[in-house]
């Protein structure tokens, strides 16, 4: 083995090769040591005894200068690049990494007096310690809740200035629809305000309050639309031709306004319904039969036999 240093910038290296190392493979090594990317060329040189200075670029150059090696001399070389502009980021990432290898050690040797300090600790301190812990924990638990509040804080103005939300109904009618508050308007569903009859200005539309049973205005002016009489017989012979011959089909038709998907619904439901009940009495019957049964058979038996 053959002891050489090799000096790229202001970093040095030292290593040891083999005195049969070709140039290709010492080549090679000189950009894994110093992270050279491997098609940056580089010039390897060093100063022989005269002081000159000698470029290696061949297998011969370089085992003449390993076999030229007397008392174990160490052999310097150094190391550039072909283009100036690749030295100073070269330079510059091999520090980085000199660095972050430094660092790396630095931490590992901070983490091990650590450890021996926290075994050195005396019990009591370090459940002291684990109490003020926990107490911090729960003070940054408490900082990140307001900070949650404080972030919905702009939510909660805009529901809180809501220009419905402290406005009562007025009019219900078509006139000054675009001033009242939506809250009151089901629109089909079931008043919110329960019993509270409002106060309208139009007579035909929500005047008949009581009659509408509580519904809001839209959902009573649904109910009270009707259908032609051609409508209603086209909508029955179509349920007709999918098998529905039941009675109350026109009634149905007139019921739901002619929403024949509605209708169907009903229709079946009406069916199942009556299969349950018509199963139930089946069961119901064959279950009298058979106490009938018994009732006949305990009767026979109780019965003394008749002697002439």
């Amino acid at each position: 083995m053959v002891n050489i240093k090799v000096k790229f910038g202001t970093i040095a290296r030292r290593l040891g090769i083999s005195a049969i190392t070709t140039w290709s493979e010492f080549e090679s090594q000189l950009h894994t040591l110093f992270n050279i990317p491997q098609n940056v060329p580089i010039v390897t040189t060093y100063t022989d005894e005269e002081g000159d200075t000698i470029t290696l670029s061949s297998d011969i150059e370089l085992q003449e200068v390993l076999s030229n090696t007397f008392n174990n001399n160490t052999i310097k070389f150094n190391l550039t690049t072909s283009n100036g502009n690749h030295l100073n980021h070269d330079i510059m990432i091999d520090e980085e990494t000199f660095s972050l290898i430094n660092g790396v050690s630095a931490i590992q040797i901070e983490e091990s007096n650590n450890d021996n300090r926290h075994e050195e600790e005396i019990p009591g301190e370090t459940s002291k310690k684990a109490a003020e812990t926990t107490n911090n924990g729960t003070q940054n638990q408490s900082k990140d809740d307001q900070v949650n509040i404080d972030d919905d804080s702009e939510f909660i103005v805009i529901i809180a200035s809501n220009p419905w939300s402290h406005r009562r109904r007025a009019h219900c009618g078509a006139q000054r629809l675009s001033g009242c508050n939506p809250y009151y308007y089901t629109f089909g569903e079931r008043s919110r305000r329960g019993n509270t009859q409002p106060n309208c200005n139009n007579s035909r539309g929500c005047n008949r309050f009581t009659a509408s049973h509580n519904y809001g205005c839209g959902r009573r002016y649904r109910r009270h639309q009707q259908i032609s009489s051609e409508v209603v017989a086209e909508k029955v012979n179509v349920l007709h031709t999918m098998g529905f011959v039941e009675d109350n089909l026109e009634g149905l038709v007139k019921k739901y306004n002619g929403n024949l998907e509605h209708i169907i619904e009903v229709l079946l439901n009406q069916r199942n319904e009556q299969k349950e009940t018509n199963k139930e009495k089946e069961v119901r019957k064959d279950n009298d039969e058979s106490e009938q049964s018994m009732e006949v058979m305990e009767v026979e038996e109780n019965t003394p036999p008749c002697v002439l």
